[in-house]
């Protein structure tokens, strides 16, 4: 990784174990799971560290006794629209396809080499797509070959129970089993504060959860300048600006 110049901040794993009750009746029930990310430090308003939004927090199950038949994969749209990836953070099931739309009226070339899934799109033109499986578990950088700027981060997950935090930090995984469970948090800037051992333990009873406020530590940007897929540097100009004419 060090070789392409990408720095990456590493995926957050906080061990909360969220010990779900089950009804006096027997029957299995389903609950909310709330919390805050927070900043070890008071960050001063305006500042880029502020905005705790994007954040993917996912459940899983700590036993065999709350393990989940595994997820259910589906299948996504990231955007190439204005030199940009829209949205710039997805998370998703393991095993789900995400198609590549170029809205552009130029060229765009997909590609990624770290961790989690490595694959190239090649060069393709305007008005057309093309598909990527994500069939392991891990952290994907997106890049496109032509237009550094362009840059999306694909958190692919083995549970079904994920979602994302507002600008507040806040987050809401709707539908937990009863069972015990491990939260875990990726964010760009920011990491757990701390050992996952030392995490704390809560108990919850039938109804919604809120976990403790979960503490990240704030670092700059930590996705950097990269160099293209063949490990240069981007031409300077871009050839960004140049419309698409028609096959060349």
């Amino acid at each position: 990784m060090r070789s392409h110049h990408l720095r990456v901040g590493p995926v957050g794993c906080i061990a909360f174990l969220a010990f779900v009750c089950v009804p006096a009746s027997g029957a299995a029930q389903s609950v909310s799971v709330t919390g805050r990310l927070v900043p070890n430090i008071e960050v001063a308003p305006g500042n880029t560290n502020a905005d705790y939004s994007k954040a993917v927090v996912w459940l899983t199950p700590t036993d065999a006794d709350t393990a989940r038949v595994g997820p259910t994969p589906g299948h996504f749209e990231i955007l190439q629209e204005d030199k940009q990836f829209l949205p710039r953070v997805q998370a998703l099931p393991v095993g789900s396809t995400v198609d590549f739309p170029n809205l552009d009226p130029f060229f765009h070339n997909v590609f990624s080499l770290f961790e989690g899934k490595r694959f190239d799109l090649g060069l393709y033109e305007a008005g057309t797509s093309r598909s990527a499986q994500f069939d392991r578990p891990g952290i994907s950088y997106i890049f496109c070959n032509i237009h550094p700027d362009m840059v999306a981060v694909i958190v692919a997950v083995e549970t079904d129970l994920f979602g994302l935090t507002d600008t507040s930090g806040r987050f809401r995984i709707d539908g937990v089993p009863a069972g015990d469970y491990q939260l875990h948090v990726w964010h760009e800037r920011m990491q757990p504060e701390g050992d996952a051992g030392d995490a704390e333990v809560i108990s919850v009873g039938r109804s919604d959860v809120t976990t403790p406020p979960v503490k990240m530590e704030t670092n700059d940007r930590v996705l950097e300048d990269h160099t293209n897929k063949f490990g240069l540097e981007y031409e300077s100009p871009t050839t960004s600006g140049v419309p698409y004419l028609g096959p060349r």
